[in-house]
């Protein structure tokens, strides 16, 4: 099964991000879970723990932690899934890519995000 995790404060953002998963996904085979989380919280620490194979659309400004926190906190855990950043501050793309943590793409919440996410997805 091919876990979605969805880490996103802005409830708009979050709730947009897995009716596009959900769009994209309806048409395969693949069995599939969205979980969802506003913030750092016991939902996305068991995610990461948790085997198999994820996609992570990871928020950069969350409330109690980093997004770039998070992200070097599954590429200690887990080093195969795939990461999608996506943020309002754009000015952070640079800084997510040079930071080494093997990030799949990164996307402005104000910059086209529908129309990327799919493309990343």
């Amino acid at each position: 099964m091919l876990k979605f995790v969805v880490c996103e404060d802005n409830n708009i953002f979050l709730v947009n991000d897995c009716q596009l998963i959900n769009q994209l996904m309806m048409n395969t085979n693949i069995e599939y879970k969205i979980i969802r989380c506003g913030d750092y919280n016991a939902d996305l620490k068991n995610a990461i723990k948790a085997d198999g194979p994820k996609v992570y659309i990871i928020d950069l400004e969350l409330p109690t932690k980093m997004g770039l926190e998070i992200v070097r906190e599954i590429r200690t855990a887990d080093y195969y899934s795939q990461i999608i950043i996506s943020s309002a501050h754009y000015e952070l793309e640079n800084k997510a890519f040079k930071s080494k943590l093997m990030i799949l793409d990164f996307i402005s919440k104000y910059d086209e995000h529908d129309e990327k996410l799919r493309e990343a997805l």
